[in-house]
């Protein structure tokens, strides 16, 4: 794509070039959108979860995500200032198929340390 627009330059189409240039720039981000939309809908989970900070909590819950079959894409992690020494964590999840989002975040709520769980 990108030679053709340098070829009707270089012959003088500047219109036509302009033209094809925003075209394609407004095709790749709607894409860009519409394939990132639908990616998260179907297979993405977040989980959010508040925990005491102890060593090991991290790759604790890590494990029991990996066992469930999921794969872990981004975690987030932020102190809170409130005097309780508390993480807040978030887990971006891919599951290959469907999971019971309900029985994972039990389970993880049954782990030692963890105060609250929320899976979106």
């Amino acid at each position: 794509m990108v030679s053709g627009i340098g070829l009707a330059v270089g012959a003088g189409f500047l219109f036509g070039a302009i033209l094809t240039t925003l075209l394609v720039l407004v095709s790749l981000e709607l894409l860009n959108r519409l394939e990132s939309v639908w990616i998260k809908k179907r297979h993405l989970h977040i989980l959010h979860i508040r925990v005491a900070d102890e060593p090991g909590m991290l790759g604790e819950i890590a494990s029991m995500i990996a066992d469930r079959g999921g794969s872990i894409r981004k975690v987030d992690i932020q102190e809170e200032d409130d005097g309780e020494r508390c993480l807040n964590i978030t887990f971006t999840i891919r599951f290959p198929e469907r999971i019971e989002s309900p029985l994972l975040a039990q389970e993880v709520r049954e782990l030692e340390g963890v105060k609250s769980v929320r899976f979106e």
